[in-house]
Order: structure tokens, then C-alpha cells, then sequence
């Protein structure tokens, strides 16, 4: 079970804690030491550079705003709609060839599941470039890795979704969409 399936018992619990403990002196002080060893778990773990969190606006920021169609190829795989509070323009790109004139390839450090320790993004790898494009970028950073090949040619061909997923930094888990400027 994931904790936030759990989300809705934290108050009807709290609430019967809180009960339990305040029926005499030294439930009251039970809880409240309970209450600082809690905080003070909280506060280790926001302040432990090891348990950061996945960094969507930082990734958006490095992508930035389209000047020219543009293909992202995002690990993990995530609706459109999301990438949509970072970056306005996107859209999913469906099963037929799009034509655009940059490609960028990112992944972004993950947790898995219930795995310990600290988040690592994909390796910024790059791939040999599809015809028409060159490699002009490839970055990793500690929340994650950015590749970008832009078209040699004014008018590149179009490119299919297949041959998009090739570039993924992660086999088969990446999102695939298009950017308009």
C-alpha cells in the first residue's frame, strides 16, 4: 500500500489519538513527546538533501520556451496536461510523424516506489541523432538529465513517435509530446 492511499485515516485517527491521550496527565505528555519525535523526523527528512524531491520546474526551466516546433521525450512517462503548469505549449504527440525542428530528451531523478536512498536521475547518454539533426547539448544535473539535438536543415523531415522512443534516456517509459513556440 502507498502512504498517501492512507491520507484519508490521518484525521479520524488523529482525532482518536488525541482523545485517547488527553483522558489523563500522562497522555498528555505521551503525546506531546510523540509530537516532537514526529517533527523532528519531519524536519530531518526536508532538510536531508538525499530524500529531494522530483524536479519538474527545474527541468521545464532548462527546456524553456519553444522558438521552433519542438519534440520532448520525457522520462518518466506523464500526461501532457501536467507538463502543461510548467510549460503551456505542450501537447501529447499522437501516432503519426511530426515535424519539428528541435528534440529534446530528458529524464528526471525518480523515486521508486519504496526504495531508500538518494534519487539519481538517467544517465544523460546521448543517442546517435536522427537524420537531420545534430547534437547541440547534453547536460546531467543532481534532479536531471537534458539532451537536445536541433535540425541541421531548415525544413528536417518529419519525425515518427518510433523513432522519437528510440531516443528515450529510459527504454520504453517516456513520455512523447510536442512543444509549439
Amino acid at each position: 500500500m502507498i502512504a498517501r492511499n492512507a491520507i484519508v485515516a490521518v484525521v479520524p485517527g488523529a482525532v482518536c489519538l488525541g482523545a485517547g491521550y488527553a483522558v489523563n496527565r500522562a497522555g498528555i505528555i505521551v503525546a506531546s513527546a510523540l509530537c516532537v519525535l514526529s517533527l523532528a523526523i519531519g524536519l530531518s527528512v526536508s532538510l536531508d538533501p538525499k530524500y529531494g524531491r522530483t524536479d519538474w520546474r527545474g527541468l521545464a526551466d532548462a527546456i524553456g520556451a519553444a522558438s521552433v516546433p519542438r519534440a520532448l521525450v520525457v522520462t518518466p512517462d506523464i500526461d501532457a496536461a501536467l507538463w502543461q503548469i510548467y510549460l503551456p505549449t505542450v501537447r501529447k504527440l499522437h501516432d503519426r510523424p511530426a515535424r519539428v525542428r528541435e528534440i529534446v530528451v530528458a529524464g528526471l531523478a525518480t523515486q521508486g516506489g519504496f526504495s531508500a536512498g538518494r534519487v539519481r536521475p538517467p544517465a544523460a547518454t546521448p543517442k546517435p541523432p536522427p537524420p537531420g539533426f545534430t547534437l547541440v547539448d547534453a547536460r546531467l544535473t543532481p534532479t536531471f538529465a537534458l539532451i537536445r539535438y536541433r535540425a541541421a536543415v531548415p525544413r528536417p523531415p518529419p519525425i515518427s513517435p518510433a523513432k522519437l522512443g528510440e531516443l528515450a534516456l529510459v527504454p520504453g517509459a517516456s513520455a512523447l509530446l510536442l512543444q509549439s513556440p
